[in-house]
């Protein structure tokens, strides 16, 4: 998992040591990848001394600011996941997960024009084929989901607009030279 191999980079690693937050911060992730982590608990690990602590540490503020967006993300609160990455996207060892989480919350909201700026902008930096991989797969599994919940209830606008999406993204991956990964 990237967020995983993300937080065991060596500076983040000691940061988190020096705040002495292995143990919450272990407990949150596993709850982030059951999909329980909630806004409010990480909020209150913010505060807490170990969070401030933690947040005044290199790179801490940057690990905070996306653990809180991620739980927005699971709340299905895209508008607050975009207020509180800022300082994870601002950061070197954060940025391009940060980024990530910005775009789907983005294509959450349906705001395209935004989505599709940070698209370009990401499939212009290094490695393009495996970024675009990436971020082809993640708005395509963004937008079946949201198909998903619109067939589950009855709203043919949210299916029409995920559909049309598909097949925008699915043209926009083609004439990057990967055919089939929306889907994948």
């Amino acid at each position: 998992n990237v967020f995983y191999r993300l937080i065991r980079y060596e500076g983040i690693v000691k940061s988190i040591q020096l705040a002495h937050a292995q143990d919450k911060l272990r407990r949150m992730f596993d709850r982030l990848f059951t999909g329980t982590l909630t806004s409010h608990e990480v909020e209150n690990y913010i505060n807490s001394p170990s969070g401030q602590t933690l947040e005044l540490q290199p790179h801490g503020e940057a690990v905070l600011s996306l653990l809180h967006g991620i739980a927005f993300a699971i709340e299905r609160k895209p508008d607050r996941a975009i207020a509180v990455v800022g300082p994870a996207e601002q950061d070197q060892l954060t940025r391009t997960v940060a980024r990530y989480l910005r775009l789907m919350s983005l294509e959450e909201q349906r705001n395209v024009p935004e989505a599709d700026g940070l698209l370009r902008g990401l499939l212009l930096e290094n490695e393009p084929t495996e970024r675009a991989k990436r971020c082809y797969q993640l708005l395509g599994g963004v937008n079946v989901e949201k198909g998903m919940i619109a067939v589950a209830h009855n709203d043919a606008e949210a299916l029409e607009f995920a559909a049309e999406r598909l097949i925008a993204l699915e043209k926009g991956a083609e004439e990057f030279g990967l055919p089939g990964t929306v889907r994948a």
